[in-house]
């Protein structure tokens, strides 16, 4: 492993007050939250960049469609995201909030920061699903309809 990479997994394990924090052989670290969250920490030797996955919201058959319109509307130009995506895991099935991380010249305090704010954003997101009403597909837009002037 990237010894810069390992240094700044030691300063987040530091932070979090965790001991024996380290990537795997294939570049994986995964923490698990006490809410049911976790966030998988991905690294290659060869890339000056890390992702952040984590796992936030289960999916369900039942409301899977309305959940996929609610992922789109809240994706729509990673506004409400600040910059991450939401999308599906479909082997946990769940929803996945990522964002890739440029550790290029990268201070382990703000490489900590970073981490701590995706954790935030997160959780945030995770209450944003759970508080949503996932009961159908929605609505179907009408033709010229619903259109106001700004």
């Amino acid at each position: 492993m990237n010894p810069s990479n390992a240094n700044l997994l030691a300063a987040l394990a530091q932070e979090l007050g965790l001991e024996g924090l380290e990537f795997d052989e294939d570049g994986m670290c995964m923490l698990q939250g006490e809410n049911g969250m976790s966030l998988a920490l991905l690294a290659q030797d060869t890339a000056r960049s890390m992702t952040l996955a984590a796992s936030i919201y289960p999916v369900q058959d039942a409301t899977r469609a309305a959940l996929c319109e609610k992922l789109l509307k809240m994706n729509f130009l990673l506004l409400e995201t600040q910059g991450s995506t939401l999308s599906i895991d479909e082997e946990g099935q769940e929803v996945v909030v990522c964002r890739q991380l440029s550790l290029e010249d990268l201070p382990q305090e703000t490489f900590v920061d970073q981490i701590l704010d995706f954790l935030l954003l997160s959780g945030q997101l995770r209450e944003q699903l759970m508080q949503m009403p996932l009961t159908g597909a929605g609505h179907s837009p009408q033709p010229g309809g619903n259109w106001i002037s700004g």
